[in-house]
């Protein structure tokens, strides 16, 4: 294998030459040097964010790649992870480093991962695809033995599917949560939640708020969401919480409250920019929130936008954690399947898969369900 190394660290690359299965290391001083003649790449992380990383992948979609770290934060985590990148604190030991290379670029051991369970969605404006990101992830990440339940907390859009009817949504069931019924059926049916839910594709769904008027009294309450989201919890591997893109609402708040992980989806339009900012302004920042706790996701992505990748997160301030290409005629697919990741193409499955790799980095083996053997890897053509 020939492998690039862009790094001044000596005693790594003297580890780097012992391991056999790597024929040839070439030194570069640049990242740009990178060509398709490169097997493998050693980079340290100088000047790198994950716009940078994610650009890197997409140019080099089967390269084996490291990064030797200096800092590290949850999001850089996620999205090396999500890009099958292997990282490496620059202060592991030279035998360590060389034990990590053989372990994840030679397929020794699987990666260990720790996992959070709960995971909020919300826009940066209305129709950006909150919903059908949520259902489509869900679709993923039911595809590997996980329970997965999607709640629709959305106050102003109920999220409906076409052809799929159920008596039940979030508003059906909110008195019963508030006033403890509902809990009290669950202890006595532990899936209860479910068998009022939609299965969709391997996993539940929980249609949102289809009476307006509540939203608009501020007829929900903070703490019975809280409820509904722990009873999901207790019942599901994983739970996504479709917050839809309206911030003054009891769902967004016991929402982000009770997810560790919140995912913001925006397009590469100047209402995604302006509307975000007056949200972390007026609502975000009073309840305790900023930029780097979300991770963001730009959908209908095209290459051909004025606003970049790189504007729209410098200008959000937000980490890039992935970019779903724009699907031609998908309100059309949406209409005819309810899930447009059946229909919507191979870029757009494997944007959904790596996004869904980046953010389940931290599941422990051991005290989730054991995946099938088709695995999150799949996707991306591994073996």
């Amino acid at each position: 294998m020939k492998v690039a190394y862009l790094s001044q660290n000596v005693t790594f690359e003297q580890s780097i030459e012992k391991i056999n299965q790597i024929t040839e290391l070439l030194k570069i001083s640049d990242i740009s040097e990178i060509t398709h003649k490169h097997e493998g790449i050693i980079f340290e992380q100088t000047n790198l964010d994950t716009v940078d990383l994610i650009n890197l992948r997409e140019q080099f979609p089967e390269m084996k790649m490291t990064m030797i770290a200096t800092v590290l934060n949850e999001t850089l985590i996620n999205v090396c992870h999500g890009n099958n990148i292997t990282v490496i604190q620059d202060t592991v030991s030279s035998n360590e480093f060389m034990k990590m290379i053989l372990l994840d670029w030679f397929g020794i051991e699987k990666r260990r991962m720790d996992y959070n369970t709960v995971f909020s969605i919300s826009g940066t404006h209305s129709q950006v695809g909150v919903t059908q990101l949520a259902l489509c992830l869900a679709s993923e990440l039911s595809s590997l033995n996980l329970k997965v339940g999607v709640l629709g907390l959305n106050q102003y859009n109920a999220g409906d599917i076409p052809d799929k009817e159920t008596d039940y949504s979030f508003d059906s069931l909110y008195a019963s949560i508030e006033n403890g019924i509902f809990e009290k059926e669950y202890q006595r049916d532990k899936n209860k939640l479910k068998s009022l839910m939609l299965e969709l594709d391997g996993f539940y769904y929980l249609v949102g708020n289809r009476d307006r008027k509540f939203a608009s009294e501020q007829f929900y309450k903070v703490d019975a969401i809280q409820k509904l989201i722990e009873i999901a919890k207790q019942e599901f591997d994983i739970v996504l919480l479709d917050l839809g893109s309206i911030y003054d609402t009891a769902s967004v708040v016991a929402g982000l409250k009770c997810s560790t992980t919140h995912l913001l989806v925006a397009t590469q339009q100047d209402i995604s920019a302006k509307n975000f900012k007056q949200i972390r302004n007026q609502i975000l920042k009073e309840l305790g929130y900023t930029e780097n706790q979300f991770q963001l996701i730009i959908n209908k992505h095209s290459v051909n936008a004025a606003y970049t990748a790189r504007l729209l997160t410098d200008h959000l301030g937000i980490p890039l954690v992935g970019k779903i290409p724009y699907v031609p005629g998908a309100e059309d697919i949406e209409i005819a399947h309810g899930i447009i990741a059946s229909e919507a193409g191979k870029a757009f499955n494997k944007a959904i898969h790596t996004i869904a790799r980046s953010i389940t980095t931290s599941l422990v083996e051991g005290e989730m369900p054991k995946l099938k053997k088709k695995s999150l890897f799949s996707f991306m053509g591994a073996k």
